[in-house]
């Protein structure tokens, strides 16, 4: 069956469209056509006027004028409402126009549920959809990574902290109303909004609630069972207003797409993956009124996805409370802990090609994603001869930012791979700066094994006889408009001809400490780390506040990879720094214990 859908601009540029068959519809007034299906939320933060109202947000409030505008012009009566009670509400149509509801549902100091008379008149809200949407906003969620005991927004606060609290009640009022009356047409709808000048301080008269108002669609909504999830993402925004909203598009809607995944109620629509030419895009590419922003929604959600699963959700939580915003901003969080965008992007592309954590656990997923067996399409393949051609001059291969390029060898021995930038000499030390990559290796005895590889000059030479070789070349500056050209080749002969090495292991080059494994864990988790050369070794575990909570490993080790296990039993639930001290260098990674 093929659904018409449309997606009609309700408010002033926020439309949050849910779809359940999502074949054909309208995007800014054009037709569009739909091959998967999706959420699509317009919240506006882009335009002036939105971007004006938070900063006028934040300013009242940390200049704590906003204390005043609350005694001054409080909205709502200073004692809080009994359920029965009734009163208008405005929301945003084709204007702001007052509504009257009716107090459902509440939990003073957490949310009340409002439902509109016209709502309650009509039959759709019954007591067992008021106690669906109580579990999922204040008491369960289906299996989320936070706390499957508690609901939407204490799940979101934990993760992201404290909503905008405009009026000083400590609520969220969530507003159940037929968003858009005049469109019953099946398949997509107007599903959730937030609204920047419900909290804005210098709103127009007769605009806005001067409150934190969550809607949510009672009719087609409740039909379709998309109030949890909505609520989830809206919620989020609700959250980021306060914090500092990134406007660069893919940022804001991956961080409220992870508070999806945080209550369980994720999408996991990554089959965008093994599409052609998708994975080539710029990474925060972002194709607003297209009918493949849907697969933007999709690698937004995968990316904070795979930050959350690889350093645990409070990395999530930095980077939407940072002030320095855009790629930028999540490279200086990530440096803080460690790590830098350029190495957490060349393991995100990594785990999208093999998805498999046996062969480390950066190059992996969870269950909700390893299982569906979805991988990023290669884009070149190599099954004959005993070269690649070389490119001409002038064609080189590019890459546009944060995006990659995957190349399969098929059935080789002893590969000889050619990798580096392509510029001028003057300009290649910084050009390299901007390529990286890694080679995955099937051996012939089916066992896996990974080498970064250098921009250079020399050839890097992998020996043996590989079914597969399979690399993975990126640009490592995503949100820049520069796009970064480089150069690759390889040599080598028929699979079974490789010559004979020695087969004594191979000291590693670098001091490392690898993430812990299984992270986010309870209560044990194991820490491995490599030595360059024999020495002394401590590793110990620190809280947020710097205090030692307790000691991993400690004595002489010798060169080669080590490991231990650690047991988190008499610590608290939270995120810990575990640090790696040898050789006069100190290496520092995040852990997250969830009991």
């Amino acid at each position: 069956m093929i659904y018409e859908s449309f997606a009609r601009p309700l408010l002033a540029g926020v439309t949050v469209v849910v779809t359940a068959i999502f074949l054909s519809g309208t995007a800014n007034g054009q037709p569009i056509l739909h091959g998967e299906p999706g959420h699509i939320c317009g919240t506006d933060v882009a335009s002036p006027e939105a971007r004006q109202a938070l900063v006028d947000f934040r300013q009242a409030r940390d200049s704590g004028q906003l204390a005043a505008r609350r005694r001054a012009t409080a909205y709502k009566s200073h004692s809080p409402p009994d359920v029965g009670d009734r009163r208008p509400f405005r929301v945003s149509e084709s204007g702001w126009i007052e509504v009257e509801f009716e107090l459902m549902d509440k939990e003073d100091g957490l949310y009340h549920l409002w439902v509109s008379i016209h709502e309650l008149d009509s039959g759709r809200i019954t007591d067992d959809v008021i106690l669906g949407l109580r579990t999922a906003l204040v008491e369960a969620t289906p299996g989320g990574i936070i706390n499957e005991d508690a609901g939407v927004i204490a799940n979101n606060e934990v993760v992201l902290g404290p909503p905008p609290d405009y009026d000083g009640d400590g609520v969220t009022d969530v507003l159940m109303y037929d968003i858009d009356p005049n469109d019953d047409t099946p398949g997509s709808f107007v599903a959730g909004y937030v609204h920047s000048t419900d909290i804005n301080p210098n709103a127009t008269p007769g605009t806005g609630n001067q409150a934190d108002i969550l809607y949510l669609d009672s009719n087609q909504g409740i039909s379709a069972g998309a109030s949890a999830s909505t609520a989830a993402h809206e919620y989020a925004h609700l959250i980021h207003f306060a914090t500092g909203f990134d406007t660069d598009t893919f940022i804001s809607e991956g961080i409220a797409e992870y508070l999806t995944v945080v209550n369980g109620l994720g999408r996991s629509r990554y089959a965008f993956l093994a599409l052609p030419g998708e994975t080539e895009l710029p990474l925060m590419n972002w194709r607003s009124g297209s009918s493949d922003v849907i697969r933007d929604y999709a690698k937004a959600e995968l990316f904070f996805r795979y930050l959350g699963e690889q350093m645990g959700p409070s990395i999530v939580s930095e980077i939407a409370g940072n002030p320095y915003k855009g790629a930028g901003g999540i490279d200086s969080v990530l440096t803080a802990s460690g790590t830098s965008l350029a190495a957490m992007l060349l393991d995100y592309h990594s785990a999208n090609l093999v998805n498999d954590r046996r062969i480390d656990f950066r190059f992996g997923y969870g269950s909700g994603v390893e299982s569906s067996g979805v991988r990023a399409n290669v884009n070149t393949t190599y099954s004959s001869g005993i070269s690649t051609p070389p490119f001409a001059e002038g064609s080189k291969p590019a890459l546009e930012s944060g995006a990659v390029n995957y190349v399969d060898f098929r059935n080789v021995a002893d590969l000889r791979l050619r990798f580096d930038a392509a510029a001028v000499p003057v300009l290649l030390e910084f050009a390299r700066e901007r390529v990286a990559a890694r080679v995955f290796l099937q051996d012939e005895l089916g066992e896996y094994s990974f080498r970064d590889l250098a921009p250079q000059e020399e050839a890097h030479v992998i020996a043996g006889n590989f079914f597969k070789a399979r690399v993975v070349f990126i640009h490592t500056q995503p949100g820049t408009a520069i796009v970064a050209r480089y150069d690759y080749g390889g040599e080598w002969l028929a699979f079974g001809q490789a010559t004979p090495v020695d087969e004594s292991p191979e000291l590693p080059t670098a001091m490392t400490l690898d993430q812990n494994y299984p992270n986010p864990f309870n209560p044990a988790t194991t820490i491995g780390w490599e030595l360059p050369e024999a020495g002394d070794v401590s590793i110990r575990v620190f809280d947020q506040l710097g205090r030692e909570v307790a000691e991993v490993a400690r004595g002489f080790f010798p060169a080669g990879p080590h490991a231990a296990s650690f047991d988190g039993s008499r610590l608290a639930s939270g995120t810990y720094l575990y640090v790696l001290d040898a050789g006069g260098q100190r290496v520092v990674r995040h852990l997250t214990l969830l009991k």
